[in-house]
């Protein structure tokens, strides 16, 4: 195995090891150019419902998501797990948070040294190339769900 590969197996084992747990929905993340994130002010551990995943990353979360960048693999309405102390890898849908605020869910296309460029599933967004200067954070999905696996708190 190459080395993504390696990173990408050892990933998965590590999601599959997890037990469920309930993780929190924190927010929501606008897909698109306008990309932003809504913080639902509540405090750690607790949020707007949650959802049942296999994760032993104690850090997750879930962010709803908005508009239709990344159609037709995934749609308005539907939840992200980001699991924010794995790495992210080329080729699998990240969570980015610049400093100037805005937040988006993409596929992180490449890689490099001093800048990342991120893609959408919807062509007509196109692909955005960003200095890792200006980014606060990068998270990568870790689960995609659809609304109906939403529970009350």
């Amino acid at each position: 195995m190459i080395e993504g590969e390696m990173q990408k197996h050892e990933l998965v084992e590590h999601q599959l090891s997890g037990r469920s747990r309930h993780v929190p929905v924190v927010g929501m993340a606008r897909m698109g150019a306008e990309g932003y994130y809504e913080e639902m002010g509540y405090p750690v551990g607790h949020g707007d419902g949650f959802v049942d995943v296999p994760t032993t990353d104690p850090d997750a979360y879930a962010l709803e998501v908005k508009g239709d960048s990344m159609m037709p693999a995934l749609r308005p309405g539907w939840l992200v797990v980001i699991e924010p102390n794995q790495a992210p890898i080329v080729g699998e849908f990240v969570m980015v948070k610049t400093k100037a605020g805005q937040v988006m869910v993409k596929e992180l296309t490449f890689d490099r040294d001093d800048e990342v460029t991120l893609s959408s599933i919807n062509e007509t967004h196109g692909r955005i190339t960003l200095d890792k200067v200006d980014i606060e954070k990068i998270h990568p999905v870790a689960y995609m769900l659809p609304p109906s696996r939403r529970r009350s708190s």
